[in-house]
């Protein structure tokens, strides 16, 4: 399966990480200083947004009504390490991303995310 992580260049300036997962893109949304501490190997928190439709852009392209731009940070393959009561694991590999992460719940729509890098 893939992945692909967008950094959205518009206010607030975030990033989204969208998994394929059962013919839509699970999101979770990240700030900017996040996706930073996630990279450093932090935990941080996400928010579980809205999903996806299952196209997967590869390039840098204009926000609808001026809203900015998107391009894509990392993008790559995946494959489910682990689910169980306390959240669920992947295996990525993609250009910048090549490890284990964990999407934890900790109430609602929010997450505690974890990278493990190789």
């Amino acid at each position: 399966m893939r992945f692909v992580i967008h950094h959205h260049q518009s206010a607030p300036e975030h990033y989204a990480f969208m998994l394929e997962r059962d013919g839509s893109l699970e999101t979770f949304r990240l700030g900017m200083e996040e996706m930073e501490r996630l990279i450093g190997g932090a935990e941080v928190p996400a928010e579980r947004v809205q999903d996806q439709e299952p196209a997967l852009p590869s390039h840098e392209c204009p926000m609808s009504c001026d809203r900015g731009r998107v391009r894509v940070f990392d993008e790559g393959l995946y494959k489910e390490e682990g689910l169980s009561n306390e959240g669920f694991c992947y295996m990525l590999l993609g250009k910048r991303f090549s490890g284990c992460i964990c999407f934890c719940p900790s109430g609602g729509n929010e997450y505690r995310v974890k990278y493990y890098g190789c």
